[in-house]
């Protein structure tokens, strides 16, 4: 029994063509195209019942974590007290753990997809507990999570064809490109020349894509305190209600305000932002990535000689390195970064 190169299935001996792909008939006849920003869609394959079961049980704990305060609201709150507000809240809920949940999009899906891209960089990070998370990132279809395995073996710019699942990222398998012909494809591909922060020009004014994402970032610390009352509010003072469990309400009391204390400290940094909507330059020497305060795929912690710590996007992350001088443009308070340009030391 031999596995199909093309999507990965196992053949039996006695099989000439893969039952789920062609495979080699229909490759033959099908070149795997990469896809580009301009595709309307990439190509894709249906999901095996391993590949449907993961995202399954996976999809299942988003929906259980908005049924715990569901029951919540349906005990707690009487049917004559049943009035607009928890109806809404509840309502809420349920369309955040379907909208949100990447797995349940997949499994309704249920294709995966196939696609060669260029390996660009391979990096791991530290999550809870020393935990060590390791990131791949392509040219095009950016960041997966991979295992320790794939991480060591791997080449740095080399093509690979990737099987992922689009919504979750979840990687299935990656596999070195040998189609010459889907090579040159990729290598002929017009280039999309990469402009992040539109209207970022020097200093200046914040453009509306950036006030867009602070406003992104005030709704959702809103939505999660939100859930955090809904969640512990009911249970913090029931303790600290108790006499017999005050010092426990306290010590987890104090947990929270902490916590909220940052993220609202943060907030109102980007409040201060959002209402100045300056831009602020400087010119400053990148000296390393804070791998253990670094969210991949989202966002990442620069520090530079000048500035300390700020926070960057991906793209960003993939360009910067040590020791060189960068023009950064980025908001004063909450010291984000919107564009960074490398500086020429012969024109500087």
């Amino acid at each position: 029994m031999m596995n199909c190169p093309n999507c990965y299935t196992k053949i039996p001996d006695n099989q000439a063509t893969c039952e789920r792909c062609g495979w080699p008939d229909l490759a033959e006849k099908t070149e795997l195209k990469p896809a580009t920003p301009r595709s309307k869609q990439a190509p894709s394959m249906p999901m095996t019942g391993k590949q449907r079961w993961y995202h399954f049980i996976k999809a299942l704990f988003p929906l259980l974590f908005a049924l715990v305060p569901i029951i919540g609201i349906f005990t707690l709150v009487s049917p004559k007290n049943f009035t607009l507000i928890p109806l809404l809240i509840v309502i809420g809920l349920i369309v955040a753990a379907t909208y949100f949940n990447k797995d349940l999009h997949d499994l309704v899906n249920s294709v995966v997809y196939v696609e060669s891209d260029q390996l660009l960089k391979v990096d791991r990070f530290y999550g809870h507990k020393g935990s060590i998370i390791y990131m791949a990132f392509f040219k095009r279809l950016g960041d997966f999570q991979v295992d320790q395995e794939i991480y060591n073996t791997v080449e740095l710019q080399s093509f690979y064809r990737v099987m992922y699942s689009q919504k979750s990222k979840k990687l299935w398998k990656v596999k070195l490109e040998s189609n010459q012909a889907v090579l040159d494809n990729v290598l002929s591909e017009k280039q999309i020349s990469y402009s992040p922060n539109e209207g970022v020009q020097g200093v200046g004014q914040l453009s509306l894509n950036q006030r867009k994402e602070i406003i992104v970032s005030i709704v959702n610390f809103v939505i999660f305190m939100i859930l955090i009352y809904l969640f512990l509010g009911s249970y913090i003072k029931r303790l600290l209600w108790n006499s017999d469990n005050a010092s426990i309400g306290i010590i987890v009391s104090s947990v929270i305000l902490f916590i909220f204390l940052n993220l609202f400290k943060g907030i109102v940094f980007q409040v201060i932002d959002f209402i100045t909507g300056k831009v602020e330059s400087t010119i400053d020497t990148f000296i390393d990535f804070d791998k253990r305060h670094s969210n991949p795929g989202v966002e990442y912690t620069a520090k530079f000689q000048k500035l300390g710590k700020v926070s960057v996007k991906q793209q960003h992350y993939l360009e910067l390195v040590k020791g060189e001088k960068y023009q950064l443009f980025y908001s004063r308070w909450s010291k984000i970064v919107w564009d960074v340009q490398k500086i020429n030391e012969k024109s500087a």
